[in-house]
């Protein structure tokens, strides 16, 4: 399971969806609760506070929405320059490294959110009676989306900068070692000895019943727990011919198991759903 959530998490954060749609999703809900909290307010206290009348709160909360939208419209063709540039230079396996890379996604979603925001206060502004909270809110979203273009602005600079690729190279290679083979020394003297691991690995190669994949695709991750997990309940002795990165076709064998029983289509198909395969080649 956790296998599955980190896969699920890899999978968000290089989408350029999720965090552009979770931004427009909080910007909603703040902009109806401020139109909530505006008219929950007395009239009276409102009046006091008069700094917007219903025209110029209008061609304030519209002015901010469409340069919002516009500049969102330039930060997306940006980023498909940026992103065109980084897979012909640097090669398509890079791509996905600059994928999830989060500046470039909340500043996008950020100027999406605030483009919302002031697209549903508009909507609360009546003759009789305007908004002042929300509007007030509304200008300091716009405020702080100017901050967040200067940002993308000096992000975009360094984004493509070899000296930048090699350090985030060299970070996700190191956590890749440390997450595949980490350093455990209560384990190493419970490491079974070489000559039978030798032995074990000839059997399943002469009498282990092959495990068919069934789809194809990437070899992404496998989850350790489930494969133990299954060895355990099944008294399994399991042997994967595959690693991460590795494409595996459907019907191809994926693994050699041995067991003192008959191995039902149950047992198989959580070996096979053990191997998480997907479209794409990730780091692990």
């Amino acid at each position: 399971m956790k296998t599955r959530l980190i896969k699920l998490w890899n999978n968000l954060r290089s989408s350029y969806w999720f965090v552009p749609g979770l931004l427009a999703l909080c910007a909603a809900i703040l902009s109806i609760g401020m139109i909530y909290i505006d008219f929950g307010i007395s009239p009276d206290f409102l009046v006091s506070i008069d700094l917007f009348q219903p025209s110029s709160a209008r061609m304030v909360l519209s002015t901010i929405a469409a340069a919002a939208i516009t500049v969102a419209s330039v930060i997306f063709s940006i980023t498909i320059v940026v992103l065109n540039i980084a897979s012909n230079q640097f090669g398509p396996r890079l791509l996905r490294n600059f994928m999830q890379h989060g500046g470039t996604q909340l500043v996008l979603g950020f100027f999406i959110a605030t483009f919302i925001y002031c697209l549903i206060a508009i909507t609360a502004i009546r003759d009789e009676r305007t908004p002042q909270f929300s509007v007030l809110i509304g200008i300091v979203l716009g405020i702080i989306a100017f901050f967040q273009l200067i940002y993308f602005i000096n992000h975009v600079i360094k984004f493509i900068q070899v000296p930048k690729i090699l350090d985030d190279v060299y970070d996700k290679l190191v956590n890749s070692i440390r997450n595949n083979f980490p350093e455990n020394d209560a384990d190493e003297e419970r490491e079974t000895p070489a000559v039978e691991i030798d032995h074990i690995e000839s059997m399943l190669v002469k009498t282990g019943i092959p495990i068919l994949s069934s789809q194809s695709g990437y070899l992404q991750m496998i989850d350790r727990e489930g494969l133990i997990s299954v060895a355990v309940k099944q008294n399994l002795v399991i042997k994967l011919l595959c690693r991460p990165g590795h494409f595996i076709t459907a019907g191809a064998p994926v693994a050699l198991i041995k067991s003192p029983e008959e191995v039902d289509e149950k047992t198989e198909k959580r070996i096979c759903n053990s191997l998480l395969v997907g479209s794409e080649r990730i780091i692990a």
